[in-house]
């Protein structure tokens, strides 16, 4: 064989390993992923998903500002009204009632934190004398958990309902998660804590960037010396659990179900990284953790172009998961929805 020929039959057959390896690197899509419709405009992002498929989040017209919108398998999209601004104002959240809670920018430029019911009437929650974060978390209950700044500038986490108002807990820091319990997930200068309305503050210690879930589970990231970093689970009863190892200086939000189903972000190495680390390097990405399944790669079940990057947003009971694919400029973002494809979960 002339050695021109045989540098050709070379080259294919090491193409066509890479092919298989490729093939083989990528399971079969566990999701069915569905791009939310728009308003016109450029943007769309989706913030929380309930147990009933509803989805809260803005979505710009053609003049390019916000409007609230709900998305639903049988209204698909509805228009909740103008936010009159083309900056987003903050995170919106939605429980199984249809109740949403979320953030308006007044005139002055500061958030206002609300909650809508679905039949439209809206009561606005007030502050315990400084200004909100603008960011607050919703429970089946109605209850809302979120943090305001004091008179004196100091932040604290408070709870608030319909029938009590604003209740501050008393805890300098910020709230992040509130659960059907009424349990709240925050951090403090000491580091996460856990409140209970009936046994108050349990401290938990280092838990970077966390979640809560309906059985009290919370879930982050820990450094454990020179062990490295791991995503961690704690519970009161339980005590604190290793899940798996991840990047070191990883510590992207993290979100965890009733099903302890957990979305977070790690490294991804394929087997043509194995290969060639230069051809294929490694990359940041997004996964679901199964107690089932494992490690799921949530890339491999959305159309993501080249340099697009998806962050989630919100993980529902059902496995449901909602996010936006940011273009590579971070100039455009589309909401979209990942339902699990049962059958190949074997389900």
């Amino acid at each position: 064989m002339k050695r021109g020929h045989r540098r050709i039959v070379i080259g294919l057959a090491v193409l066509a390993s890479l092919v298989v390896l490729l093939s083989l690197s990528r399971r079969s899509a566990l999701f069915k992923t569905t791009v939310l419709p728009s308003l016109g405009g450029r943007n769309t992002a989706a913030f929380a998903i309930n147990d009933r498929g509803q989805i809260v989040g803005l979505a710009q017209d053609r003049s390019g500002a916000y409007h609230l919108v709900l998305w639903d398998q049988e209204r698909k999209l509805q228009d909740l009204g103008s936010l009159d601004t083309q900056e987003t104002p903050g995170r919106f959240d939605i429980n199984n009632a249809g109740q949403i809670a979320g953030f308006v920018t007044d005139p002055n430029g500061t958030p206002r934190a609300f909650l809508r019911d679905p039949n439209g009437c809206q009561y606005w929650l007030g502050t315990l004398g400084g200004p909100l974060v603008p960011d607050c978390r919703l429970n089946n209950a109605g209850q809302i958990a979120g943090t305001s700044e004091m008179a004196d500038g100091t932040a604290h986490a408070f709870v608030w309902d319909k029938a009590n108002g604003m209740r501050d807990l008393g805890i300098e820091g910020l709230a992040a998660a509130i659960n059907d319990r009424g349990q709240i997930l925050g951090y403090g200068r000491r580091g996460a804590f856990l409140w209970d309305p009936n046994d108050g503050v349990t401290p938990i210690g280092a838990l970077g960037t966390g979640d809560l879930n309906g059985l009290s589970y919370a879930v982050g990231w820990r450094q454990f010396g020179n062990d490295g970093m791991y995503l961690v689970t704690w519970h009161k009863d339980k005590g604190l659990t290793k899940v798996f190892k991840v990047d070191a200086g990883r510590r992207s939000p993290v979100m965890i179900n009733d099903a302890n189903q957990i979305v977070c972000s790690d490294v991804f190495y394929s087997r043509l990284t194995r290969v060639s680390a230069k051809l294929f390097p490694s990359r940041r990405t997004w996964l679901l953790w199964d107690p089932n399944q494992g490690r799921i790669v949530l890339d491999e079940s959305l159309p993501l172009g080249r340099s697009e990057q998806f962050h989630p947003t919100d993980l529902n009971n059902q496995g449901c998961i909602v996010g936006g694919i940011l273009s590579a400029d971070g100039t455009q973002s589309r909401a979209v929805l990942l339902e699990p494809l049962h059958k190949r979960w074997g389900k």
